[in-house]
């Protein structure tokens, strides 16, 4: 169990780790990022895919009673019941799998229309946002965090203490979006980055998480090393 545990912890923490010190490269930049929606989401869930093992041990364990003979260590048994249930077993596992994969595919199908946008402050965004829309000709008023012409042309989604935005287009007219997503792109791409305090705090996490999976590395080695003695 002690093994399973260890084993477990390095899995979920490796990715996370170069997870974060990936976005915090990201918030280094002179300028700010852009990242598709989807491809932002397909980000975070590698930083996350390590922790997919252990949620489908859990799933099969919570589904399937016997699997759980698995953390009582009895390898025997467990043999036992792995070769009378194998198909059980397999089809709870594919079928958690394949939820897992429609909800990721409809999360990443709701993200379309979305630009995340890394080490960037949010009155700098919001000024860029108003100079491609007048550069466009639109005389679009703001309204919250909605910008629209009598129609919604985009809304943002900030989170300010990380230097990070959602922008969401949300006009109907394809045209538009693309010159008003080309626009944005171009004028970030010349805008001065955020340069805050984030990318420290996201190489200490990233740091952690990995000097936490070493360390679990250190404890599986030795607690396999009790086993042969």
């Amino acid at each position: 169990m002690v093994v399973a545990v260890l084993l477990a912890v390095v899995l979920g923490l490796v990715p996370l780790g170069f997870y974060f010190n990936g976005l915090a490269a990201l918030h280094r930049r002179p300028r700010p990022v852009v990242v598709a929606g989807p491809a932002d989401l397909l980000l975070v869930l590698a930083g996350l895919v390590g922790f997919a093992p252990t949620l489908t041990a859990l799933a099969l364990m919570a589904l399937q009673s016997n699997a759980r003979l698995v953390t009582r260590g009895n390898a025997a048994l467990t043999a036992g019941v792995w070769a009378e249930e194998r198909a059980a077993w397999l089809l709870t596992a594919g079928l958690f799998l394949a939820a897992v994969a429609g909800v990721v595919g409809l999360a990443a199908w709701s993200r379309r229309g979305t630009l995340a946008v890394y080490n960037v402050e949010r009155l700098t965004l919001e000024r860029a946002i108003g100079e491609v829309l007048t550069g466009l000709g639109l005389t679009a008023a703001r309204f919250g965090n909605v910008w629209g012409d009598g129609r919604e042309v985009l809304a943002i989604d900030p989170l300010p203490d990380f230097d990070y935005a959602t922008v969401r287009l949300l006009t109907r007219d394809p045209r538009l979006r693309e010159e008003v997503e080309r626009g944005l792109r171009l004028k970030l791409a010349v805008t001065p980055g955020a340069q805050g305090y984030v990318a420290a705090t996201l190489t200490t996490a990233g740091m952690g998480c990995l000097g936490a999976a070493v360390a679990a590395v250190a404890l599986l080695a030795y607690s396999l090393y009790l086993t042969r003695l």
